[in-house]
């Protein structure tokens, strides 16, 4: 038909799609890093969550991992972030070992729920190998960024406007003050928001008004349509940051973000913001959840601080009453709180070391170009750290893609300063 068709081409492009005058053009690890993304919500929620679903995102990535063909690329270079990837991989093994010695879980059922957060670490092998190859740099992983988030804003947008009448996508929907409220992960908008806001302060956006744009849709998405209290403080402290470190870099203004990000983390692990935003919501239950929760994972870890309780199997009944689940306590609703119960203090270095590297990248890269991504970054996981479930399954996208850009960033072969737009 006429204006519309595809080719396969060579040297790494493998892929080129014409709608109309619209073209795209895909390499394979762009299309595999797309495909990615898209299996950690399973497939943008157009499918139930299941095992095969929930299992599809590491199966993937091992398809990635056969295609990455590592035995061409330089092996020192990838074992620089060895002991990143390792020490997670043990932390998975001790979690299943802690649940079957602690409430007598089977090893195989601490391990199952495991397999998505395993997935997005191990994509970073790929990647890697993908980023020395030239097949993806800093721009080409944000290009699939924002066209993921696009396909994810159409869809959820779409499912809000028509409500219950209409149900096509698998996720948590209910009525929140009088309004339809979504449940979706939002982690990729708020990376992509973070790029965008980065470029624009810099002034490396090439098309202003298509991003500012961008930035309107993301943050009318989380406030009208997930209407996510927490990610709506962050982000106006992001933004208000952002504006701080825009002018003349300086170290005073370097320590007073710390100091004002240290101070928004205890406000918000503080009784009184969970009370505030109880008063403004009227609602004391989710209050009293949260604060009965965080005190029972603490007197939980008080034997177990190193190595953790364990990673809980809700399927298994021992695990069930053990982890709290049984009285409404989510690990996935109490951030880093959750975090400890399952990882110990084993998991928060390992955490630590995540951050650490942000922090260093991050001040490297905005006192040599002014580029402000990677400290928005941190900020984002270090305020977000008490409340959002990045440890867990599929909102583990987070720390994965932010290291792959990371990694891109530290590249001596990327530019971040280039003139040229993502497409």
């Amino acid at each position: 038909m006429k204006g519309y068709g595809y080719n396969v081409m060579n040297s790494g492009q493998i892929l080129s799609i014409r709608i109309g005058t619209i073209k795209c053009r895909f390499n394979l690890d762009q299309f595999m890093l797309f495909f990615f993304c898209a299996a950690n919500m399973h497939i943008f929620y157009l499918f139930p969550s299941n095992f095969l679903t929930r299992s599809l995102t590491f199966i993937w990535v091992i398809v990635w991992f056969v295609l990455a063909d590592i035995g061409k690329i330089n092996i020192r270079k990838l074992m620089r972030n060895s002991s990143f990837l390792i020490l997670f991989f043990m932390l998975i093994l001790i979690a299943a070992n802690q649940s079957k010695r602690l409430y007598g879980q089977p090893f195989v059922m601490g391990l199952s729920p495991q397999r998505i957060a395993a997935a997005n670490i191990l994509v970073i092998i790929p990647i890697v190998v993908a980023l020395q190859r030239k097949s993806l740099d800093y721009e080409k992983i944000v290009s699939v960024i924002k066209i993921v988030v696009i396909i994810e804003l159409f869809l959820c947008v779409v499912q809000f406007i028509t409500g219950s009448k209409v149900t096509f996508l698998h996720v948590l929907m209910y009525e929140h003050n009088g309004r339809m409220r979504i449940y979706a992960n939002i982690v990729l908008m708020e990376i992509l928001y973070f790029d965008i806001l980065a470029k624009l302060f810099t002034g490396k956006c090439v098309n202003p008004k298509r991003n500012v744009l961008f930035l309107f849709m993301i943050a009318s998405y989380i406030i009208l349509v997930a209407q996510h209290r927490s990610s709506i403080l962050i982000l106006i402290a992001i933004i208000a940051a952002a504006v701080f470190l825009w002018k003349k870099v300086t170290v005073g203004k370097v320590v007073i973000v710390c100091f004002i990000v240290i101070a928004l983390v205890i406000f918000i692990n503080s009784d009184y913001f969970f009370k505030i935003c109880s008063a403004i919501i009227n609602n004391t239950g989710t209050f009293m959840v949260r604060t009965n929760s965080r005190k029972f994972y603490i007197d939980k870890i008080g034997n177990n601080f190193f190595l953790g309780c364990g990673y809980a199997n809700a399927d298994y009944y021992n695990a069930y009453v053990y982890s709290g689940i049984s009285k409404g306590y989510l690990l996935a609703d109490n951030g880093i709180y959750g975090y400890l119960f399952s990882y110990g203090l084993a998991g928060m270095i390992w955490y630590i070391i995540f951050l650490f590297q942000l922090f260093t990248e991050g001040i490297k890269s905005y006192l040599k170009t002014g580029n402000m991504f990677l400290i928005l970054c941190l900020l984002f996981f270090v305020l977000g750290s008490l409340t959002f479930s990045w440890f867990f399954e599929m909102e583990m996208i987070s720390i994965s893609i932010t290291y792959a850009l990371l990694l891109a960033i530290k590249s001596k072969k990327h530019d971040y300063i280039s003139k040229t737009e993502n497409r």
